[in-house]
């Protein structure tokens, strides 16, 4: 399901729940807010199945300060972005650098305990696991939507503005800045407790895809 959202303003702040002068996960974005509308409307009476599993907005720092208006680059761009760094090959984890970046509800030993909800958005990480480029079009990609949608990961804040990863209408990781209305796709994100995802049939293929049964 895709649904309509803009991070908000183009400010640090509102990369998630980006505070602008700390990393202290006080200021709620628009984002957060479309995700927490969705799960009160729609997975309220689904909350038994649902684990408080960790969403990683990876705020780590490549370059600059993360504060202000300087210009920074997150680590996810330089993971990412063979195009301005020419010496990389895309290289996501599933590791998240910092505890303060991963939101869980109310598991405060692996995550940071500031979710409303146990929901999120996926990484640009786990889509590159999943087959996808950095602006490289593949419209067979399952992850592509027939429009943009954002990502969880951290892009780089400049003159232009702050800018997420998202996915683009071609199915290619890409990134917007934050208030831009062409990238305002949302896909929401759960994960399942083990033991009703252990109850599952199908492989997980096109044809046959895995449903709980």
């Amino acid at each position: 399901m895709t649904l309509t959202a803009t991070w908000q303003i183009n400010d640090y702040k509102y990369i998630v729940y980006h505070n602008e002068t700390a990393h202290t996960n006080t200021t709620p974005s628009n984002m957060k807010k479309t995700l927490d509308a969705f799960y009160t409307g729609k997975l309220n009476s689904y909350a038994k199945y649902l684990q408080d599993t960790m969403f990683c907005q990876d705020r780590s720092i490549y370059s600059g300060t993360g504060y202000g208006t300087s210009d920074t680059v997150y680590s996810g761009q330089r993971r990412f972005d063979n195009r301005t760094f020419t010496d990389i090959t895309p290289n996501p984890t599933l590791k998240c650098p910092n505890k303060n970046d991963a939101y869980t509800v109310s598991d405060t030993v692996h995550g940071n305990g500031k979710l409303t909800y146990p929901i999120g958005l996926l990484t640009a990480d786990e889509v590159s696991l999943a087959g996808g480029l950095y602006f490289e079009t593949n419209e067979k990609f399952y992850l592509r939507k027939g429009q943009a949608y954002w990502l969880m990961t951290a892009f780089d804040y400049t003159s232009a503005g702050a800018r997420n990863f998202g996915v683009n209408m071609y199915g290619a990781i890409a990134r917007g800045v934050t208030n831009q209305t062409s990238y305002g796709g949302v896909v929401p994100v759960v994960n399942i407790k083990p033991e009703y995802a252990l109850k599952m049939s199908g492989n997980g293929s096109k044809t046959n895809p895995y449903v709980i049964s």
